[in-house]
């Protein structure tokens, strides 16, 4: 590992003189990022007009987030996550953290003192993602300045702020899911980690910050463990190899997540629940996990006059990762095969089958080009390029440079290969590539050499914008690509739905090259309001009607994609497809109603026994009711559980 505490005079310089005459006096560092940040602001109240009908397509996470705020401002308890509107009465468990219910709650409860509580909603989900973002911009500029210079920042700013992973999704206005939180708090680890630090204070206060962000991450989610594990190995690693000031980084780090970690699950777990082997949460599992990291990294590092050379540390570090791991086995194996491992079979299936965030990506790029654009095509044609890029200028690297270059491509490169089995495996990467586009461009500016080439900002600028628009520009390729894989000579159908939601639930198939027109059908607040003169009842729904069912109206649903729940899986699913599973479910559940939506083709997501339902053959134990008024000019399709007559049917 190169040492981060070499000489480093030979880092880009960020002196202005090296910009263009002509916009030396305003294109500095600092001005870009009021322009961004400003930017950021106008994104924001421009958002304003258009969020009602953007939370009409919102992601299931959002709106169950929005869900569970409001049920704890209710009175819900800070402790209990239970959802109890999904499958009442015993509810459903969501294994999120209430740390970020919090914040957002907190958003809510200030502007509620001055308008309606509808209105601080509104408030809330503009304001929260774009505190984050701001934070993220500012983050990688000043992070990635230290190494690239002001060239280098400006593309990674950029990069956060065009970037339709980042900009346009997770850090979107409405965008209230957990993983933009992960995002920004990885980033602030990986930066604790490669910033050169000039000091032991430094490096103590660094460390204390990532162990800080680590435990952060983990509290709110475990889907960033794997880059958390990877950064941690390659600070073993540096330590091993004798980087100056690693083993203090290492030592520091691991005793204060050894102690921030118990204090986060003891800060949203009742004290009751700390025994409970969960395998999706900050529990004993991961603890233990934890405690294994704390004592690899912290016994060479306290032993290390015994342990001279890099061979001895590495071995004493592997030794004591395997006792570690055997020790651990009793809690640690039961979590091995994931968090769906408790669920049944077929919940499984649908997960795999039908959930499209779950799904490889070379698949999604068959089926579903957008989104493939949207969350892989441009990480997938940067990481290359960078690291050719890394690989040619490596001798003319300086020590912090070529170590922050190692972690950063790590990190992407293990998103991109995660992606090939699941797509949303594509966010363990995200953190790395703002600074990987400040690389890029600050090589190709300056054609590698240690002082930057004229017209550099300039270029970064015209550069990062081609992030904005890689689907108009990949499009040809794309479905050139699509049907040579298909065999089919044409382009698979194109959708825009967010791969979050039940892809078979998304209705019949487009043209080439248009939106799935039943994409979104019914999820709207004018199709749930027909539901209103109903009195609170539990309602059967395909699963990617039950959060906006929560979310928009005060009735229940039998049916929503969170895994502690394998029947809310299955609900939503297998009693559409066949009567008898329909029977099965209802008869469970107790379900007072069952709604489809009337323009969707069930057919064609081989739910036959709703198409029939929609087609009119409709059996005794259901009874069509028009609560809305509306006859077939409705958007909703409701069928009253006649329970006398379904008790008696065989």
């Amino acid at each position: 590992m190169p040492d981060q505490s070499a000489d480093q005079s030979r880092l880009p310089s960020s002196d202005p003189d090296a910009l263009p005459t002509g916009l030396r006096k305003y294109l500095t560092l600092r001005n870009i990022t009021w322009l961004l940040l400003a930017l950021i602001l106008v994104r924001a109240i421009s958002a304003w007009a258009g969020l009602a009908e953007r939370m009409e397509k919102a992601d299931n996470d959002d709106l169950l987030r929005m869900v569970m705020v409001r049920d704890w401002l209710a009175g819900q308890s800070w402790f209990d996550t239970q959802q109890y509107r999904l499958l009442p009465p015993e509810g459903v468990s969501i294994h999120w953290s209430r740390y970020i219910d919090a914040a957002i709650g907190g958003i809510i409860s200030l502007a509620a003192l001055f308008m309606s509580m509808p209105v601080a909603e509104h408030v809330a989900l503009i304001a929260w993602p774009t505190i984050l973002m701001v934070l993220l911009l500012l983050l990688n500029g000043f992070g990635s300045r230290a190494t690239l210079g002001d060239v280098g920042a400006v593309g990674a700013m950029l990069c956060v702020f065009f970037w339709t992973k980042l900009a346009g999704f997770e850090f979107a206005p409405g965008r209230i899911d957990h993983h933009n939180v992960q995002i920004l708090a990885m980033t602030a680890l990986i930066f604790s980690l490669i910033w050169p630090q000039k000091s032991a204070r430094c490096q103590v206060l660094a460390a204390l910050a990532g162990a800080l962000a680590s435990a952060l991450s983990l509290a709110v989610g475990l889907e960033m463990l794997p880059v958390l594990l990877l950064i941690w190995g390659i600070a073993g690693l540096r330590f091993a190899f004798g980087a100056a000031g690693a083993g203090r980084w290492l030592l520091t780090f691991a005793l204060s997540l050894a102690v921030f970690a118990p204090l986060m699950m003891a800060g949203q777990i009742p004290a009751a629940a700390w025994a409970i082997r969960y395998c999706d949460a900050l529990a004993p599992p991961m603890l233990s996990l934890l405690a294994v990291g704390v004592v690899v990294s912290a016994v060479p590092v306290l032993l290390g006059q015994w342990l001279r050379g890099p061979g001895l540390r590495i071995l004493a570090m592997v030794a004591l990762l395997a006792l570690g791991l055997w020790l651990a086995a009793p809690l640690l194996g039961p979590c091995l095969s994931g968090p769906y491992g408790a669920m049944s079979p077929e919940a499984r299936a649908v997960i795999t089958t039908r959930i499209g965030e779950a799904q490889p990506a070379l698949s999604v790029a068959i089926e579903r080009g957008v989104s493939f654009d949207f969350l892989l095509l441009y990480i997938l044609v940067l990481m290359p390029v960078v690291t050719l890029q890394a690989w040619f200028v490596r001798r003319r690297l300086g020590a912090a440079l070529g170590f922050a270059l190692v972690v950063m491509l790590a990190i992407g490169w293990l998103g991109l290969l995660a992606s090939l089995g699941q797509i949303r495996a594509i966010t363990l990467g995200t953190p790395a590539i703002p600074f990987l586009t400040g690389f890029a461009l600050w090589h190709l500016t300056r054609g590698g050499q240690e002082t930057p080439g004229r017209g550099g900002l300039l270029a970064v600028f015209l550069g990062t914008l081609l992030m904005a628009v890689p689907t108009e520009v990949m499009k040809p390729v794309r479905k050139a690509f699509a049907a040579v894989v298909s065999g089919s000579g044409e382009a698979m159908p194109e959708s825009s739905d967010d791969i979050s939601r039940v892809a078979n639930d998304a209705g019949s198939p487009a043209e080439p090259g248009e939106p799935t027109p039943t994409i979104g059908l019914c999820r709207t607040a004018e199709t749930m309001a027909e539901l209103r003169s109903l009195p609170p009842s539990l309602i059967a729904e395909t699963t990617n009607l039950g959060m906006p069912l929560l979310y928009f109206t005060r009735h229940s649903a039998t049916a929503a994609p969170y895994h502690r729940s394998g029947d809310s899986f299955w609900n939503g699913v297998e009693p559409f497809e066949a009567g008898a599973e329909m029977q099965k479910m209802l008869r469970k559940s107790g379900a007072d109603y069952v709604i489809l939506c009337r323009q969707q083709d069930y057919a064609h997501s081989d739910m036959h026994f709703a198409q029939s339902l929609l087609d009119g053959e409709t059996p005794a134990w259901l009874i069509p009711v028009d609560p809305s008024g509306k006859g077939k000019d409705s958007q909703l399709v409701v069928l009253q559980v006649d329970k006398a007559a379904l008790a008696q049917t065989p």
